[in-house]
């Protein structure tokens, strides 16, 4: 009866293992998966702003206006 009883115990631990490496798995997948996200919206957000300064510049640089005159 012992031995019945540590055989379920040893594949309760085995089986109970996998499935937390299972876990462990796709919650570090899931994590990579939202930094890489972050990481384009910065991207996008970046070259937005800079689109954004160089149209600001553009508009503001004094010799377009003089040249038009």
């Amino acid at each position: 009866m012992i031995e019945a009883l540590l055989i379920f115990l040893c594949l309760f631990a085995y089986f109970g293992a996998k499935e937390l490496c299972k876990y462990l798995e796709q919650r570090d997948y899931e994590r990579r998966r939202f930094y890489l996200m972050v990481a384009e919206e910065l991207d996008r957000l970046e070259k937005a702003t800079d689109e954004n300064k160089q149209a600001e510049s553009r508009s503001r640089n004094p010799s377009i206006w003089e040249m038009r005159n």
